[in-house]
């Protein structure tokens, strides 16, 4: 169960790069034709259980924010059913 759930994560998070990396170029495109509009570009990066969190305005931020709670959470949980249950003192 373990071995599919890895696959079907690592295949998640490669769909998710192909995809971000499509609307980066995308709007890079846009930019250099013309096309008027506002791009928001923010990210979160994990480095072990702490998120690094940046974004090109407020109210994006406050959504990297959000949404790094919610993987967090979403960590631990698959943690605890991984390991049956959290435990800081050994």
């Amino acid at each position: 169960m373990a071995e599919s759930l890895a696959v079907i994560l690592f295949a998640a998070g490669f769909t998710l790069i192909i995809l971000g990396s499509i609307i980066l170029l995308l709007t890079f495109i846009s930019r250099f034709i013309g096309a008027a509009g506002r791009v928001n570009i923010g990210g979160i990066i994990f480095v072990g259980p702490f998120p690094i969190i940046f974004g090109s305005d407020r109210r994006f931020l406050r959504m990297m924010v959000i949404a790094s709670l919610m993987l967090a959470v979403i960590f631990l949980i698959l943690a605890a059913l991984k390991f049956g249950g959290l435990s800081f003192y050994g």
